[in-house]
């Protein structure tokens, strides 16, 4: 995995710098000892031999675990190197391969669910034009019926016209019989008592005409009997179409 690499690494790193630091040692003690060794000084020659000799032994040793690390990473650590990025690029291809596949799923699951919008509102935009047609069409199927139905209204029509016209002129003709009627019997209403007041009349107390009958001197009033407006006839609005045709 990504962090075995890394922690991988920072071991290489960590044992290159200790190796570094050992072999700069060595160098810098094996340098010193080569500067003392050419300045002549007899007293300290066999000493400086020494310890160049020991020097020289210590940096072939720290050249020899240089060199045995260097085959251990050449024979574990670079192999494991490459295994692992191998590793890494595997599943990094892995991954991508499936991130494209997810991301076509997606789409065509995203134009699917487009396709299926667009259906809908092409749907109901459908639906619209067939209940505005549904609607049109309920008041045609009204106004034929009102046509279909017109002939046998405006014959009701005309019959109750005529209903009317024939109950308007039986008012208008009983009411003149009536108005008759009554005219004769306030004529004779009139001349009974014209004889009533000529032949007993004088004989009574003033008492009799101021508070027991004050119309005792009176004639009958006139019948208020229009024959246009008698019992509620409909002579008095406006007048109803001749269809006598």
């Amino acid at each position: 995995t990504a962090q075995q690499q890394t922690a991988l690494l920072a071991r290489v790193e960590q044992e290159y710098l200790e190796v570094r630091e050992t072999v700069i040692a060595q160098l810098r003690e094996y340098t010193t000892s080569a500067s003392s060794f050419e300045s002549g000084n007899p007293m300290s020659v066999s000493s400086q031999s020494s310890r160049l000799g020991s020097g020289s032994l210590m940096l072939q040793n720290s050249i020899w675990k240089l060199e045995t690390k260097f085959v251990q990473m050449n024979d574990h650590t670079f192999p494991r190197f490459q295994e692992n990025d191998s590793r890494l690029v595997e599943a990094a291809e892995k991954m991508v391969c499936d991130v494209r596949k997810r991301a076509a799923a997606l789409r065509e699951k995203l134009l699917a669910i487009s396709r299926l919008q667009q259906h809908i509102v092409d749907l109901k935009g459908g639906l619209t034009v067939v209940m505005d047609s549904v609607t049109e069409l309920c008041k045609d199927f009204t106004h034929l019926e009102l046509v279909h139905r017109l002939p046998q209204a405006y014959t009701a029509f005309l019959l109750e016209v005529k209903r009317r016209r024939a109950y308007s002129e039986a008012i208008r003709s009983r009411g003149a019989e009536l108005h008759e009627e009554f005219v004769a019997m306030r004529s004779k209403e009139t001349s009974l008592r014209m004889r009533f007041l000529a032949l007993t009349g004088p004989h009574l107390p003033p008492c009799f005409a101021t508070h027991f009958l004050p119309s005792l001197f009176q004639k009958p009033p006139r019948p208020h009997t229009d024959d246009t407006q008698l019992f509620g006839a409909e002579g008095s609005g406006t007048p109803l179409p001749d269809v006598s045709d």
